[in-house]
């Protein structure tokens, strides 16, 4: 047998990685850490050791940001309602609108419907294996497996029913 330096396996397809490009609702804050980082490395300093040396070292400890109105803490603020335009919101909505599953009352109906026929054919399957339990026994066990087969499929319609009628009826807003 020959060992294992004598098998060759094809060369690898390495992909290189894509360099990284921060998302474009980011692109600034990275534009400003590059060009902070650029000024420290001329400056010869890290950004964190200048952000040390110009804090203010005072006796008393300032209160914490937010316990400062923004007015006093030199912010501008906007009187208006900051944030975002009504026209924004009203295209949001109407996109997660579009992603929301429809809600009909057909199918839930139809839901409800198929429930219940599995709830009766665990019913019929679970009554036929306890009449089959109840009459004179045969010889040998496959009546005993008939029977437990029945009671065990007839509980499984039920419970399987009973859950698809409880899912659709809690889905429509009725429980």
């Amino acid at each position: 047998m020959g060992n294992d330096a004598d098998i060759q396996f094809p060369p690898g397809q390495r992909r290189d990685k894509p360099k990284f490009e921060p998302p474009p609702w980011e692109r600034e804050m990275f534009d400003q850490l590059a060009h902070t980082k650029a000024e420290s490395d001329v400056a010869g300093t890290e950004p964190e050791q200048q952000q040390l040396d110009s804090a203010p070292v005072q006796g008393e400890p300032r209160p914490a940001a937010e316990s400062i109105p923004p007015a006093e803490a030199g912010l501008q603020v906007d009187e208006e309602r900051p944030g975002v335009e009504p026209q924004d919101i009203d295209f949001m909505m109407m996109g997660l609108r579009s992603e929301e599953p429809r809600s009909d009352k057909a199918y839930g109906r139809v839901a409800t419907i198929v429930g219940a026929v599995c709830v009766v054919i665990g019913l019929a399957m679970a009554t036929w294996g306890l009449v089959a339990a109840s009459t004179p026994k045969k010889a040998g066990i496959v009546p005993l497996l008939i029977v437990i087969t029945l009671l065990a499929y007839g509980a499984g319609f039920m419970i399987g029913g009973g859950y698809v009628i409880y899912r659709s009826l809690r889905q429509q807003g009725v429980l």
